[in-house]
């Protein structure tokens, strides 16, 4: 199979799944290791609240950053799919695919949110990331919007 094919949807759909679930699983070990050297009579909390500190300044950038991946993502795959020269034969396997990596996005996205709702402390946590919450949420409509924009580039694109 070629680059910048349809099919390379699916497989960013499991990064972006891999990662979401990352975050907010890197956030909620933080939070516990936050806990218990605030718990710890042993350690200095000045330097532990400037530590924090630190580490809040990192996580308000996962929110941003998985913006920047998720379309970093998809850019790359049109752009490889618009030097990719296909022939229009192929648009109703495309179509499948498209249909497939819908429905396979609505799959993450329903276990996203299972996992989350598994766990209050989860869900607390993804509230901290509305960036992450809104694009796994709405992943279906962003998977179609993509994989639409990836057609047109792969078959209306570069020709000669």
């Amino acid at each position: 199979m070629r680059k910048g094919f349809v099919v390379d949807v699916i497989v960013s759909l499991i990064f972006i799944f891999l990662i979401a679930i990352g975050i907010i699983i890197f956030s909620y070990g933080n939070n516990i290791v936050w806990s218990a050297f605030q718990n710890n009579t042993a350690t200095n909390i000045t330097e532990i609240a400037r530590a924090k500190g630190y580490m809040q300044n990192t996580f308000n950038t996962f929110n941003y950053g998985f913006l920047f991946a998720v379309f970093g993502m998809f850019f790359v795959i049109a752009l490889l799919s618009y030097y990719t020269n296909n022939h229009p034969m192929f648009i109703p396997i495309s179509l499948i695919m498209i249909i497939l990596s819908v429905f396979f996005s609505y799959f993450l996205a329903n276990l996203y949110w299972d996992i989350i709702h598994t766990t209050p402390a989860f869900l607390l946590i993804a509230e901290q990331f509305w960036v992450v919450t809104f694009i796994m949420k709405n992943l279906p409509f962003v998977t179609m919007a993509f994989d639409f924009l990836i057609l047109l580039v792969t078959y209306l694109g570069k020709r000669g």
